[in-house]
């Protein structure tokens, strides 16, 4: 019997014997999730409870109680669950962009001496996941807003921002421009941060986003008449988007005397 076949008929057996259990178990993290999604913490926690023992292997279970962890905004815990994730499927990438993100949160929660061991986690993290998915947009863009927004003490480096910004760009033009222009932004280059913005929206011309940043610059700018227009422009196509409305704000708001 070749390997192939011997490894389906071994795979059939054991959906045959196992297949009860497991068929449980993913509804009761599809439950769990769903529980997570409305703010039901407490159904969510019940029904995690059992498959997040010390001695499970159940990698989605504990990025499921990470999640949970960060609705109750337990840091730390939610970094230990996201970190069990990771080291139980190591070839999954987005458990490590997911470790990224709760390590990211927890600079702000630890002492001083603390913050550089934790934002090196986060780019060791964030970095692993683009190795493992070197198509994954997400965590490009992830890592695009810490290397430019991290002092350069704990990591940060806005010519490793620029880089990463440039893949995204390769990957998808929009998406790319946006964070070429948020990088030019942290940097104060607010006439090249516009050129980046105009292009993204040119490109989506329903992107509010994309409106809206470059109303920003227009404003750092002193263009304050052509940034209330973006604003509102960007507000016409989302009304909640907060960015704009904060702007529009900002600039009809009285001039300190």
């Amino acid at each position: 019997m070749s390997r192939p076949t011997l490894f389906r008929v071994c795979a059939l057996g054991a959906g045959l014997i196992f297949g009860g259990v497991l068929s449980a178990q993913a509804s009761g993290l599809d439950d769990a999730r769903a529980a997570i999604e409305r703010g039901d913490l407490n159904q969510a926690a019940g029904l995690l409870a059992p498959v997040t023992q010390a001695n499970s292997t159940d990698a989605e279970a504990f990025s499921l109680l990470s999640r949970l962890r960060l609705k109750q905004h337990k840091i730390g815990e939610a970094v230990d669950c996201a970190q069990k994730a990771a080291d139980l499927a190591p070839t999954n990438a987005r458990y490590f962009a997911e470790l990224g993100l709760v390590l990211e949160l927890q600079i702000d929660e630890v002492e001083f001496m603390q913050k550089a061991v934790v934002s090196n986690r986060v780019r060791k993290a964030y970095l692993k996941a683009i190795e493992l998915n070197p198509r994954d947009i997400p965590t490009y863009c992830a890592l695009v807003r810490f290397y430019s927004t991290t002092p350069p003490v704990l990591g940060g480096n806005l010519t490793k921002a620029q880089e990463m910004a440039m893949r995204v760009q390769q990957l998808d033009r929009f998406v790319g421009e946006i964070q070429l222009g948020s990088v030019a932004d942290q940097n104060s280059d607010y006439d090249v941060a516009l050129e980046h913005f105009e292009t993204a929206a040119k490109m989506n011309k329903k992107s509010a986003v994309a409106l809206s940043s470059c109303g920003e610059m227009l404003a750092k700018l002193g263009e304050k008449k052509k940034a209330k227009s973006r604003f509102e422009a960007a507000l016409k196509i989302d009304p909640n988007l907060e960015a704009a409305r904060k702007g529009l704000d900002d600039l009809n708001a009285p001039s300190p005397e």
